[in-house]
């Protein structure tokens, strides 16, 4: 079931008027719409991750873009910092495999056709293309608000697991395609920011490192405790 845990009280969803549904969003089976973030969690490890679209003859045969952003977000480094490992679809990534910036990939970043920061980017993140052509079919829905809506949506789903993933992190989702424009690509549609997804924190806590003294240094130990034992034994003899 992908109608999620609501921390919005039932009433208060009934009483408000209904949204535009957009074109597309993001859930999450068995996740919850978290209302201070405007983003629907995941409540384990492994989950599904539904991307939706409200078809029409014009947008259905076009590439959309799935990104899998490291949370909180992360400076640029060499090497590429140590997040553990997350999969998508059985597929598993480290923090070598990924792109550090703002989406799309193919547009510089800083520029007018990247996705807004929104507490995001820019960070690493994994850019995954797929196409809605062939997509299953769902009753339409708002995942705000979870109210039902006339049509129907297309479906795609990934699986995700993050039970690898350091505990410190976090993954974000944003669903977008692109358009030509100017001679550049640029986002063109995007799953509003009310309508994105994220998992909960990684289920991997990476065990405390015991340093271990090299030989030199517990030779050099052995030898100051023999010659502190020597001076203890000369001083009780005088």
């Amino acid at each position: 079931m992908f109608r999620r845990l609501r921390i919005l009280c039932l009433s208060l969803a009934l009483a408000a008027p209904a949204a535009a549904l957009p074109m597309l969003q993001l859930d999450i089976a068995g996740g919850t719409y978290d209302t201070v973030d405007q983003t629907t969690v995941a409540n384990a490890d492994v989950f599904t991750l539904r991307t939706l679209l409200k078809a029409n003859s014009s947008n259905v045969a076009v590439p959309y873009f799935l990104s899998v952003a490291i949370a909180p977000g992360l400076a640029l480094s060499n090497p590429a910092p140590d997040i553990g490992t997350f999969k998508i679809n059985g597929v598993a990534y480290t923090g070598s495999m990924l792109t550090w910036g703002t989406p799309p990939t193919n547009v510089p970043d800083f520029e007018s056709g990247n996705l807004s920061p929104h507490g995001i980017y820019p960070t690493y993140y994994l850019e995954l293309q797929f196409s809605f052509a062939n997509a299953g079919t769902v009753s339409a829905y708002n995942v705000q608000t979870d109210a039902a809506a006339s049509g129907v949506l297309r479906y795609v789903d990934f699986q995700v697991d993050v039970s690898a993933l350091r505990s410190a992190y976090n993954l974000h989702f944003d669903l977008y395609n692109e358009k030509f424009r100017q001679g550049d690509y640029s986002v063109d549609r995007f799953a509003p920011f009310s309508h994105d997804a994220a998992s909960g924190s990684g289920g991997y806590e990476p065990p405390l490192t015991v340093r271990v003294p090299d030989t030199a240094s517990v030779a050099g130990l052995a030898f100051g405790g023999i010659a502190l034992l020597l001076v203890a034994s000369r001083r009780r003899r005088n």
